[in-house]
C-alpha cells in the first residue's frame, strides 16, 4: 500500500504519542517499525542495562530509571527488591511491574510532552531548527523525548538524513544540520516544521488535558 508523505508523518506521529501512551504500562519499542515489549527489571544486570541505556538515550528512559532509583533510596524493603524475590510468582511479579510503572508516575510526563509538543513549531519558527533541537535536547527529559522523537521520524522520512546516518551512526540530527549546507538546513527545516505540525494535531487530539491519553 503505497502512502502519501502527508500520511506518513501523521502516522509516525501518531505512533509517537501511542508509544508514551504504552509506556504507562510497562512497554516499550525502540523504534516506530519495532514490536512492543515490556520493560520489566527482574535482576540485578537487567538494572545496570538499564540504567546505561537511560542515560544515553534519555527521554522516557531516565523517567523509568528516576523511578527506579527512588524505589530504592525510600527504604530497604522497595519495590524493587520485592520484584527481585524468588518467591514471587509470575503473576505476582507482573503486578508489581505495572504498578511500578503505572499511570500516576507518567501522568507530569504526558502532560509536559504534550505542552512542549505544541510549542514546537513556533519554537522552529522563531528561534530556528538548530537552536531549536539543541534547546530540547539539553532540557527536560518531556523535551528530551520530543527530540529523539523528531530525529526518528526524521531518519525515516527525510532520506538525505538517512543516508548519512548510515555513513555516520554516532552523530545525530544537529551534527547533520551543521554539517550540511544551506540548501539542507532549508529542506529539514521544512520537513520538520511539518512533523511539529502533524506532531502538534495528534497532541491535541490524543492527549487530555489532564495529562492522560484518549483510549487507543
Amino acid at each position: 500500500m503505497i502512502r502519501t508523505i502527508k500520511q506518513e508523518r501523521a502516522k509516525f506521529c501518531l505512533a509517537c504519542v501511542k508509544r508514551i501512551k504504552l509506556a504507562t504500562i510497562g512497554k516499550w519499542q525502540e523504534n516506530l517499525n519495532g514490536e512492543f515489549y515490556e520493560v520489566k527489571i527482574d535482576s540485578l544486570e537487567k538494572l545496570k542495562d538499564f540504567y546505561n541505556k537511560s542515560q544515553k538515550i534519555g527521554g522516557i528512559w531516565v523517567g523509568f530509571m528516576d523511578f527506579f532509583i527512588s524505589q530504592i533510596l525510600k527504604n530497604k524493603k522497595s519495590l524493587l527488591e520485592k520484584l527481585l524475590k524468588d518467591a514471587l510468582n509470575d503473576q505476582e511479579k507482573n503486578e508489581l511491574s505495572t504498578l511500578v510503572l503505572n499511570k500516576l508516575l507518567f501522568a507530569d510526563f504526558i502532560k509536559e510532552y504534550g505542552s512542549h509538543a505544541k510549542r514546537l513549531p513556533q519554537m522552529i519558527v522563531s528561534n530556528g531548527l538548530i537552536s531549536t533541537l539543541a534547546f530540547y535536547k539539553a532540557k527536560s527529559k518531556e523535551r528530551r523525548q520530543i527530540y529523539n522523537d523528531l530525529t526518528e521520524l526524521m531518519e525515516l522520512l527525510f532520506r538525505p538524513y538517512k543516508e548519512w546516518k548510515i555513513k555516520n551512526p554516532e552523530k545525530g540530527l544537529i551534527e547533520f544540520l551543521i554539517e550540511g549546507d544551506a540548501n539542507i538546513l532549508r529542506l529539514a527545516t521544512i520537513e520538520t516544521l511539518a512533523l511539529a505540525e502533524w506532531l502538534k494535531r495528534i497532541v491535541e487530539m490524543e492527549i487530555k488535558t489532564g495529562g492522560t491519553l484518549d483510549e487507543a
